[in-house]
């Protein structure tokens, strides 16, 4: 009963911090104005395709509509597949403009002080104290940067509850196989940095004899086919050769990550230090608290009981497992600053997982978050009863204090009101009305302006060949473009589709062609042609 109490506190906890990054704005599902513009607006908009798309279909996360030939996937716009699926469930019951963003950024906050409460707990024994350390989860800057646009990525409770398992004193296989099946419909990136601590689980017990190497493939086979069904279902393969694109040794993980705040208002105490233009990704500031309690562990750690060779020797696999990541996410490029320490070459083999997670720096998360514990049960060891609950007070303002500015950077982040996605023209509401695809053979120059056009689209069920996508398959992209040009350049139109171009000589010369049968019109900087209805 105590501990359901403190397990309350704890998700109180994460609502309290959510409000203080002004969270309740996003709890109005109508509201999407501070979704309508860069990543945000890719995630909405996706989800925006998919609630029109049949209830039954297969793969369940189809969203063609968003692509077309693409054959895209509620995957590849970062919409939250797993509140994608449940929320289309319910979609005859929505308001016609719905946003379920809000609700999952609250969920991730209680879940990542909820679970962090639980680990803490789990390792030492100790409520009051793993109440005061959850705070710094709650507040770790990796986990608060992306709330404010990546809010897939904002689940990093996955990660902790990983550990969490990891950390039960019996394998616990049904648990691990939720775990990844959610992770799964959540983010790639967050299934892979799970898998990560599955395989070091099983590893470890393996070695400790808890089971034998039968079972252990057992495990790892039936976790596989299981993973192999959910993505599949859920729309990961979709698309031929999707998970690979350019970028990797770009954003990666610099030196100074675990001391840099990057930017200025992640720190009050300690300035940006230099780095890369990609290194954003691998953020991963630790804040004063947590720096000066590494500096206390490293003073007291021959003198206090710490046992830290004892813990390195009985977690030797998930310790080499993270630090592989993290050389992971250091990438090819070793840079101290702006300054490349080495730099290398990886054989083209390597390319499909290096070119499939190319946002490397992301895989810094495993080892910042295995500081955290590691410096909860170190200052669990060195310092006892009423002292440790002061020096983790201490500590926890302490980084609260330095990192408090992130607040008000969400506070603007979840206020903002962008209403530029909105079109009104007559012409606009005619072709709104009229057609059923929205074409052009030159998608790149839309790339800027796509928002606009995709929520035309979206909100008046028609479908489109552009769009922002995390990934695609090029050649289709490549075969589509070519096929739309043609029928532009031949004035062989689709009478349910209107085009968007950008060349004037292209409109001016269907609009001789087809004369009195055209709709034409100029919006913005896009001409606008098809056949009238």
């Amino acid at each position: 009963m105590k501990t359901n109490y403190y397990l309350i506190t704890s998700a109180l906890f994460g609502l309290l911090f959510f409000y203080l990054c002004g969270g309740m704005n996003t709890l109005d599902v109508k509201n999407i104005g501070y979704l309508m513009s860069g990543d945000p607006a890719q995630h909405w908009l996706g989800w925006e395709f998919f609630r029109h798309t049949p209830l039954i279909q297969w793969p369940l996360g189809k969203n063609t509509e968003y692509g077309i030939e693409l054959n895209n996937s509620i995957v590849y716009t970062d919409s939250i597949p797993i509140f994608a699926i449940f929320f289309k469930l319910i979609a005859a019951i929505l308001p016609e403009t719905f946003q379920y963003t809000g609700i999952w950024i609250l969920s991730c906050f209680v879940l990542q002080s909820v679970t962090s409460f639980l680990l803490i707990k789990k390792l030492t024994n100790n409520n009051i104290y793993s109440l005061i350390f959850s705070a710094l989860f709650i507040s770790a800057v990796p986990f608060l940067t992306r709330t404010g646009g990546h809010f897939a990525l904002s689940a990093q409770w996955i990660i902790i509850a990983s550990y969490l398992l990891y950390a039960c004193n019996r394998f616990k296989s049904k648990s691990w196989i939720i775990l990844l099946f959610i992770a799964s419909w959540v983010h790639a990136y967050l299934l892979a940095m799970a898998l990560v601590i599955y395989i070091a689980d099983l590893a470890n017990r393996k070695i400790k004899g808890e089971f034998s190497l039968k079972v252990a493939i057992y495990h790892v086979i039936l976790s596989g086919i299981i993973l192999y069904i959910s993505m599949y279902s859920i729309g990961y393969f979709t698309i031929s050769n999707s998970f690979s694109a350019d970028g990797y040794g770009f954003y990666k993980f610099n030196l100074n990550s675990f001391f840099n705040p990057y930017y200025p208002p992640y720190s009050s105490i300690i300035k940006p230090m230099p780095a890369g233009a990609g290194d954003y990704e691998g953020l991963n500031y630790l804040g004063i608290g947590v720096i000066l309690a590494i500096a206390l562990i490293a003073v007291k750690i021959k003198s206090a009981d710490v046992r830290f060779k004892e813990t390195l020797k009985n977690n030797k696999i998930i310790v080499l497992l993270v630090s592989l990541c993290l050389i992971y996410a250091v990438s090819v490029n070793v840079d101290l600053g702006k300054t490349t320490i080495l730099a290398f070459y990886l054989p083209d083999f390597l390319k499909g997982i290096t070119n499939t997670f190319r946002a490397t720096g992301r895989f810094g998360w495993l080892a910042f978050y295995g500081i955290l514990i590691f410096t909860a049960i170190s200052l669990s060891r060195i310092y006892k009863g009423r002292q440790l609950i002061v020096v983790s007070l201490i500590l926890v303002s302490l980084n609260i204090y330095d990192i408090h500015k992130i607040y008000k950077e969400r506070e603007k982040t979840f206020s903002k009101e962008n209403a530029t996605y909105i079109m009104d023209s007559p012409e606009i509401k005619y072709i709104s009305e009229n057609y059923k695809k929205i074409l052009t053979p030159s998608p790149w120059e839309f790339s800027s302006e796509y928002v606009k056009w995709a929520y035309l689209a979206s909100t008046n069920k028609m479908s489109m060949n552009f769009g922002y996508f995390a990934r695609f398959n090029g050649d289709t992209w490549n075969k589509q473009t070519e096929e739309i040009l043609q029928a532009v350049n031949n004035v062989d139109l689709d009478k349910d589709a209107i085009y968007l171009l950008k060349d004037k000589n292209q409109y001016d010369k269907i609009v001789n062609a087809l004369g009195d049968k055209a709709i034409n019109f100029s919006y913005g900087n896009a001409y606008i042609v098809g056949i009238k209805k």
